[in-house]
């Protein structure tokens, strides 16, 4: 529920200080440079937002997120969201690594 609460207010954000935000004109971008801004995105909010109890439970969130109505409009499995995941947070923790070394 907190997330949720803070993905509202996050988005409700963005639409107040991007007024055309939810306009139409944003169609012009192609599918790999939407996703590029999207893995960016995510990466920085599982950095920031990523706790050790939430990798303990890594399987049952992935169980959990292959349900969302998003995931089954693509087909999206488990197996690929975990592998998703994997890439993701080793990036992550290369990244962090870097930064501490």
């Amino acid at each position: 529920m907190e997330r949720e609460k803070n993905s509202f207010q996050s988005t409700l954000k963005v639409s107040l200080s991007f007024p055309n935000f939810c306009k139409k004109g944003g169609e012009k971008m192609d599918e790999k440079r939407k996703g590029e801004i999207a893995l960016a995105a995510k990466k920085a909010d599982v950095r920031k937002e990523m706790s050790l109890r939430d990798i303990a439970n890594i399987k049952r969130n992935i169980g959990n997120a292959v349900k969302e109505p998003e995931m089954v409009a693509i087909n999206a499995t488990a197996e690929e969201l975990l592998e998703l995941v994997n890439i993701l947070l080793r990036e992550i923790f290369e990244e962090q690594m870097k930064k501490i070394s």
